[in-house]
């Protein structure tokens, strides 16, 4: 089936220019592709003229190869493309190709006056530019118009020299949709679609507000591409191009040099001159001001950001990246300082916090421990730092030590009390039977009164440590020796 120019253009997204923000200008467009077939054919063979060898469009001259950018652009070429001076993607990209591989050609000049085209291959054919930079001198003269994907394709070109009255920008994306349902309908004409119900975003209602949300969230998604490729090709970061590149509309001239969007003011001419010459032969990555001759003018004596970046873009252009790179570097190492600062200070709150903890649970620990009997065992500890199971361990011992000394004592009173009881307390030999037996019964007597003071104080002691002793429990720890009454 032949498709014509109309349904390939009615297929497409758009970055073009539209003053009006109607789609007038696209509908004009559209128009014109709906009439292709108008055309004298004699007059399509006189624009042809003797190009470039094995080229579509480009020419050469002085070593220069031009290759015009004007018009629509286009994806792919046709009768249209040819007859109304449109420009195809593809044949462009095979007269770059040309122009690099033909050993006659000492730079090439992008001859640039376009509203700009289709979104499709516009980022293939703005790369192949960029890397072609690389390899000759690929300088972007707009004489009229550059914008939307014209600019896109020529801020990729080593430099951008304008004319005073050029118009460059137009940054962004649109997307026209056409309803001629109601001009269809008289005719008898109707429509069906069927999408697949697996995907229902392929083919997106545009009269409902679900199906106008995904279409311009494609449209934006391109347009965000558009514009990093814009920065990375100028050197600049993508606020710039936001903020500085028109937002969507055009700066003219020195208003667009000066917002760096191109690097000088000159003319088609003079360009194509200090091309032939040589002059230009680093301008691959390097971007800075050119004018021409006529152009030529001294610094101002006051120098201003505008001033600056129309006389001196290069220079403009690197204060800018410099300022960049300082504000980061020096946010960084605020930032750090101000971080650290703040972690310093928390730190220091948070360590003072968990020491009083710690603290407050070791004295609460020793508290928990301590044994009346042992206030000096308990003072020790909370001076030195001593943890609960420390102090535990020093009470142990001490009751140990204690333990010894009582048995070391009830062991000599039961040896007196036993050498009372035999008779070994040193009685005078000459005392009768009689005073003997009555002097025992007198300290069997006073033997059972001291056990059993002896028994009420081991009971008394026991009570004040908090153990319950019975009368025989504390007369069996006396006699068994266990038990010391002081």
């Amino acid at each position: 089936m032949k498709i014509s120019a109309f349904d390939l253009a009615t297929q497409e997204l758009w970055a073009y220019r539209d003053d009006e923000g109607d789609g007038r200008h696209l509908a004009k467009l559209l128009d014109i592709a709906a009439r292709e077939h108008d055309v004298d054919l004699q007059a399509v063979e006189a624009v042809r003229s003797r190009k470039l060898e094995n080229t579509e469009r480009a020419g050469i001259r002085k070593g220069v190869a031009t290759i015009p950018i004007t018009g629509p652009i286009f994806r792919y070429a046709n009768l249209f493309t040819r007859v109304s001076g449109a420009t195809s993607i593809d044949g462009t990209a095979r007269d770059l190709r040309q122009a690099l591989d033909n050993v006659q050609v000492r730079g090439i000049l992008l001859s640039i006056d376009s509203p700009g085209g289709t979104v499709n291959g516009t980022n293939e054919l703005a790369k192949m530019v960029r890397a072609a930079a690389e390899q000759k001198p690929v300088i972007a003269y707009v004489s009229n118009a550059g914008a939307s994907g014209a600019y896109w394709i020529a801020s990729a070109a080593g430099r951008i020299f304008l004319d005073e009255t050029a118009q460059v920008g137009s940054i962004g994306v649109i997307a026209t949709y056409i309803d001629d349902s109601k001009r269809e309908r008289p005719r008898g004409v109707q429509q069906v679609t069927f999408v697949s119900s697996q995907s229902p975003n392929k083919a997106p209602d545009l009269e409902s507000e679900e199906g106008r949300v995904i279409l311009q969230s494609r449209v934006d998604q391109l347009a965000q591409i558009f514009i990093e490729k814009v920065a990375e090709n100028r050197g600049v970061d993508v606020d710039t191009v936001v903020e500085d590149f028109g937002r969507g509309g055009v700066r003219v001239g020195a208003d667009a040099v000066a917002a760096g969007m191109a690097d000088g003011i000159s003319t088609y001419e003079d360009v194509l001159g200090r091309l032939a010459s040589g002059e230009l032969s680093d301008a691959g990555r390097r971007r800075s001001s050119f004018m021409g001759k006529e152009e030529s003018k001294t610094m101002p004596e006051k120098i201003t950001a505008a001033s600056l970046a129309a006389e001196h873009p290069e220079v403009a252009s690197a204060l800018r990246a410099e300022g960049h790179k300082a504000g980061l570097e020096e946010g960084r190492k605020t930032g750090y300082e101000e971080g650290l600062k703040v972690g310093l200070e928390e730190g220091e709150k948070a360590g003072r916090d968990a020491g009083v903890k710690a603290e407050r649970e070791r004295l609460e620990g020793l508290e928990a421990v301590a044994l009346q009997g042992f206030e000096e065992q308990h003072k020790a500890a909370v001076a030195n730092g001593s943890t609960p199971a420390e102090l535990a361990t020093a009470i142990v011992a001490a009751q140990k030590e204690k333990g010894g000394q009582y048995l070391s004592g009830l062991q000599q009173d039961q040896k007196a009390l036993d050498d009372t009881k035999a008779g070994k307390a040193g009685l005078p030999n000459n005392t009768s039977g009689s005073e003997q037996a009555a002097d025992g019964k007198k300290r069997q007597a006073v033997d059972a009164k001291a056990h059993a003071a002896e028994i009420r104080q081991v009971v008394a002691e026991h009570k004040g440590r908090g153990i319950t002793l019975s009368v025989d429990e504390a007369s069996r720890l006396i006699l068994e020796g266990r038990a010391k009454v002081a």
